[in-house]
């Protein structure tokens, strides 16, 4: 049992760390696909995930930029 753990936990979080490593390299194409994800949790009026697109996110800004 000793050190079993351990190996799986960093297992993943090498796992992790390449999968991060990829989107990174894949440059600005993915990067914009990861922010529409994040926005994804953050739009709850856009409950429909295929509503949410560049204008929604603009909008989302611009409230933001409002609040501050």
């Amino acid at each position: 049992q000793r050190g079993g753990r351990k190996t799986k936990n960093n297992r993943c979080r090498n796992k992790l760390r390449a999968s991060s490593r990829k989107t990174i390299a894949k440059g600005a194409a993915s990067v914009t696909k990861f922010k529409d994800t994040m926005l994804e949790h953050v739009l709850v009026e856009a409950k429909d995930k295929k509503t949410i697109n560049r204008q929604a996110i603009d909008d989302y800004d611009e409230e933001k930029e409002e609040e501050e």
